[in-house]
């Protein structure tokens, strides 16, 4: 089996992002797409080559094979220098892999939740001329919308009708047999065949899988509804924004600090001295502003140790890790209180000044991810099981606008 990543849309509905990057090459939670696709074929047994289609952006794609390809099987760049369409660019690559492997064909613009199993699954699939992967029920970003019916013995379904854009009110569809292509399918070689016929047939300028071969290929296609995690087409801005909004809240889940918050109310509301607050970077901006909540919402005496000044003076004339540390030693007492914020929660200069609140009986807050250094030196952990630096300084936010609020409420 072989496999083809078909790559090589404009992407018009994407502009004015495709105008420096294709699409393949936008990433998701940091990823591109391409490598997504990529990474879990070459780790596939099943397939022996790896064929990418490039249209526009050539060189940025093949500057990003080369840094993905790890070498496991070929990967191989099929350059499109006029667009002919889905199924025109299949029809090429199979004369050019072989026509009597089966392709195992995804589209590029298609993110997959779990790639791996889902391609896995599909190379497994007893297949007459193909087999598409699909879900159930719509959602409202899915397009490829195919009604189907159950195969006798309960070996999948087969296809009915086939709509490639989103469903027409006036279309004549049973929307509780309706599901989504998902933009992955397995050909068999003798699909070879159907495509040549398709697209003898009107030789169009643009000979496209869904418009033109799906169609005629209705009743022998089988159809595989499958739950293992989703998928989603990146067709617009919108549904870029939309996955990576469900990606992001996904990742809040099971991200609740509220134990250890009620501890930091309590321990601040004992406080008789100053609040004092440190941090590095983006952390460094959630001390600021939760100081000024603390101060101007909650009537706290707070201070954020942010003086640039300050801090460079003691980082070039004694050392960058005993920054916060000697800047403390000056005037913080044992009635006030250190919060520190830290995403990795190993920050020298960050613990250094803990451990010498700790050491001379002050209060210590630290606000970092589960289980980091500063979550076990600090008196009072607020810890979050996350890793992503950018959602953890989110979560610092919410949280602390959170603690505002208690002691907002409870302000003298």
């Amino acid at each position: 089996m072989n496999a083809l990543i078909l790559d090589g849309a404009t992407g018009k509905r994407m502009k004015p992002i495709t105008n420096w990057i294709p699409k393949d090459l936008m990433r998701i939670d940091g990823i591109s797409l391409l490598q997504r696709h990529l990474d879990p074929l070459q780790k596939m047994n099943e397939v022996k080559t790896i064929l990418v289609t490039i249209h526009q952006h050539e060189e940025k794609v093949l500057k990003a094979i080369k840094s993905i390809d790890k070498q496991n099987k070929p990967i191989i760049s099929y350059i499109e220098t006029k667009l002919q369409g889905t199924a025109k660019a299949t029809l090429d690559v199979w004369k050019l892999l072989g026509k009597n492997e089966p392709l195992l064909v995804i589209y590029g613009d298609v993110f997959f939740d779990n790639p791996l199993r889902l391609f896995k699954s599909m190379a497994t699939q007893k297949t007459s001329e193909a087999s598409l992967l699909g879900y159930g029920p719509l959602k409202k970003y899915h397009s490829g919308i195919m009604q189907i019916s159950p195969l006798f013995g309960g070996s999948g379904y087969v296809v009915e009708k086939f709509i490639e854009g989103l469903p027409n009110p006036n279309l004549k569809l049973d929307l509780g047999r309706a599901v989504s292509h998902a933009g992955l399918l397995i050909l068999d070689p003798s699909a070879y065949k159907l495509l040549e016929i398709a697209y003898n047939k009107n030789k169009p300028n643009k000979f496209h899988l869904g418009e033109h071969f799906f169609p005629i290929a209705i009743e022998k296609i089988r159809f595989y509804v499958h739950n293992i995690g989703s998928h989603q087409d990146l067709g617009t801005i919108d549904q870029y924004c939309d996955l990576q909004e469900r990606i992001y809240n996904k990742k809040l889940k099971g991200t609740d600090a509220s134990k250890n918050l009620k501890e930091a109310f309590k321990a601040l509301l004992e406080v008789q001295g100053t609040i004092y607050l440190i941090g590095n970077g983006g952390s460094l901006l959630v001390a600021q502003h939760t100081a000024l909540d603390f101060v101007k919402a909650a009537n706290r005496r707070a201070i954020c140790l942010s003086d640039p000044a300050v801090i460079t003076a003691y980082a070039n004339d004694i050392t960058f890790q005993g920054t916060y540390k000697n800047c403390l030693k000056n005037f913080i007492q044992k009635e006030d209180v250190l919060i520190a914020f830290s995403a990795s929660g190993s920050s020298h200069n960050i613990l250094e000044a803990v451990e010498y609140c700790n050491n001379t009986e002050i209060n210590t807050i630290g606000v970092t991810s589960k289980s980091s250094p500063l979550a076990k030196i600090s008196k009072i952990a607020i810890e979050f099981e996350q890793s992503d630096p950018k959602i953890l300084e989110d979560l610092f936010s919410i949280t602390m606008h959170k603690l505002t609020r208690l002691l907002e409420d409870v302000k003298p």
